[in-house]
């Protein structure tokens, strides 16, 4: 009579599971993390991928695997550069102590960050004639896919505009 369930419904073991330094909150919380495989085509559950031996990203929901698969598809197609993971690439979030000393209070990791087109070769005809080729603008990207908006994540964000000047796009 073995159980799937990882952690058990109540009491102290389950309290234990949810500190466990190892596992991240949405192993703690019993999240369903998603994987797309190498061709980066086919999204399956994490449970699916080991059976079938499929090595690739993981991701927290299927909703964040589908925008990754769209972004890699505009980065092919040039609109999109330099895409990469926000896992790695943290945003240290500080504040002002009574001496007056920055101190690290916590971070931030978007979903994925990248730089994307504002001006088009070609775009506008009259320009491209004129004065030649229409140069080409990259403005960086901060995204993050959101299925809801959670408090901490709401304060993270003004944070990070206010402290950095940073606009976080949602999708």
């Amino acid at each position: 009579m073995g159980s799937t369930a990882t952690p058990l419904q109540s009491g102290p073991r389950r309290r234990a599971f949810l500190k466990h330094p190892k596992l991240d909150r949405g192993q703690r919380q019993g999240a369903r993390w998603h994987v797309v495989d190498a061709d980066r085509r086919a999204l399956y559950t994490r449970e699916l991928a080991q059976q079938h031996g499929i090595t690739g990203e993981l991701f927290q929901s299927k909703k964040e695997a589908k925008v990754y698969i769209a972004r890699l598809e505009q980065q092919a197609n040039k609109v999109i550069r330099n895409l990469r993971r926000g896992k790695k690439e943290r945003i240290q979030l500080h504040t002002t102590n009574a001496d007056g000393l920055k101190v690290k209070v916590t971070s931030y990791e978007p979903d994925f960050l990248y730089e994307e087109q504002i001006g088009r070769p070609g775009g506008d005809e009259a320009i491209a004639e004129a004065f030649g080729e229409v140069p080409v603008l990259w403005t960086p990207v901060v995204e993050d896919v959101k299925g809801w908006r959670q408090d901490i994540y709401k304060l993270k964000k003004r944070w990070v505009e206010a402290e950095y000047g940073i606009v976080i796009r949602e999708t």
